[in-house]
């Protein structure tokens, strides 16, 4: 059948979906996701609720348009599952720094180990839903229009499967801070943001003084922006105090370490070496850092 999700995410819970139940009746909800079907919809720490609009049946004796409630759960973890699965996020370098960089790791799955333990739906048991319509079957149509709904959301915010699991995002991490491991990388993200921001907040003031030195703000500097990379006041050619701080701010040794590298793990794709790709690169960033 043809996929709903746009992003991965989207696809593989459809996927998921379609090898737990009948993925004929779960087709036919894909009509159903649509703003004159779902009327209203409201996403809950452990799925969705949802109201949909039916068809009139003249048949059946159905002359007025029908409103079906939809309610969608998924089943909660057990904390042993969860403590298994946080273990095995801890090990990899990878994963810790897409999730602390609120990005959902492709491979996450396998941190979720077991036959009857799995981040994704893998049976009936794991998603239940609930209509108010008269169709007996599990999917009916308004369910499944709910359920392409929810790829839609995992499509944008895939991390709502860690809450839907029974841990929000923000527990998940803060659980995670514990590993050593974790806690090093997370310090090193915040060190990150931090150096950014002050270096913003530097280029905001380098920003405001004007070619004659002036300030916006209505202070004064001894110099403008070209005596600031030129050193020079007027005719005479020398470095202000105000010149030789701003200067030496923009070219401080970096603190990033190969942070952003640590994304890909010590053996990415392209690397065929024995040795790991993270400690050559950051023996590279060390020398470059000593040598500017």
């Amino acid at each position: 059948m043809a996929r709903q999700g746009r992003s991965w995410w989207g696809k593989r819970f459809i996927e998921a979906l379609e090898g737990c139940m009948d993925a004929g009746r779960l087709s036919r909800g894909r009509s159903y996701n649509s703003p004159y079907r779902i009327e209203e919809f409201e996403i809950t720490e452990k799925g969705a609720v949802a109201r949909v609009r039916g068809n009139k049946n003249p048949y059946f004796g159905v002359y007025k348009t029908p409103h079906y409630a939809v309610r969608i759960e998924f089943k909660r973890l057990s904390k042993a599952a969860w403590k298994k699965a946080l273990d095995n996020m801890a090990k990899s370098p990878a994963r810790l720094f897409k999730l602390f960089m609120h990005e959902m790791p492709d491979d996450i799955e396998e941190c979720f180990e077991g036959k009857r333990t799995s981040l994704l739906p893998r049976s009936g048991s794991d998603i239940m839903g609930q209509c108010s319509c008269p169709d007996w079957a599990n999917p009916c149509k308004h369910i499944a229009g709910v359920y392409f709904r929810l790829a839609d959301i995992l499509d944008h915010d895939p991390l709502l499967l860690f809450e839907w699991r029974g841990m929000d995002f923000e527990h998940l991490v803060k659980a995670l801070k514990k590993y050593p491991l974790a806690k090093a990388i997370s310090t090193a993200i915040i060190s990150e943001r931090e150096a950014k921001n002050e270096i913003e907040a530097e280029k905001t003031v380098f920003n405001q003084v004007d070619i004659k030195g002036r300030v916006r703000n209505g202070k004064k500097m001894e110099t403008g922006l070209e005596g600031f990379w030129m050193g020079r006041i007027g005719e005479r050619r020398h470095f202000s105090a105000e010149c030789l701080e701003l200067r030496r701010s923009f070219f401080r040794p970096p603190v990033l370490n190969a942070l952003h590298l640590k994304k890909e793990g010590d053996h990415p794709a392209f690397w065929n070496k024995r040795q790991s790709f993270l400690k050559v690169m950051e023996d590279v960033y060390e020398r470059i850092s000593k040598d500017s």
